[in-house]
């Protein structure tokens, strides 16, 4: 996704050709990571973007610069918006929540397609004692 983005960003002429493939060199810093088979709903980045400061002029959240970025980006991958930051802005510690979704398939967990009620609750309930042992609240 990350590819795909900076792609998009280069060719709508928010990167350098200069500074394409390093994102470390353009400051390049994101709320959370991704790994390989994992999804983000929503993950906020901050780069040194090459753009005019009144880019916000008539377009204060940066809805039109998203769109035209949107514009090279798969139908998959969406900006929301841009904004201007200060320069110690740092989105992994801007970000005050992550919730994280998984999908497990029942069986797993003893739950087959017959069983009853009281077997899934049981099997359920069994599971949420488990994962209890993880919470670090």
């Amino acid at each position: 996704v990350e590819k795909e983005l900076e792609s998009a960003i280069s060719k709508a002429g928010g990167i350098l050709d200069s500074n394409l493939g390093d994102l470390e060199k353009i400051g390049w810093a994101r709320s959370s990571r991704t790994d390989k088979g994992v999804h983000s709903l929503a993950t906020m980045i901050s780069f040194k973007m090459e753009i005019p400061e009144n880019s916000w002029n008539g377009d204060p959240y940066g809805f039109s610069l998203a769109n035209y970025i949107n514009s090279y980006l798969p139908y998959d991958i969406k900006v929301i918006s841009i904004l201007p930051s200060q320069r110690s802005f740092d989105p992994r510690k801007e970000c005050s929540l992550r919730k994280y979704s998984y999908l497990l398939p029942a069986e797993i967990i003893g739950i087959q397609s017959h069983s009853s009620n009281e077997e899934i609750d049981y099997h359920l309930s069994e599971f949420n004692d488990i994962l209890k042992e993880f919470e670090v609240w």
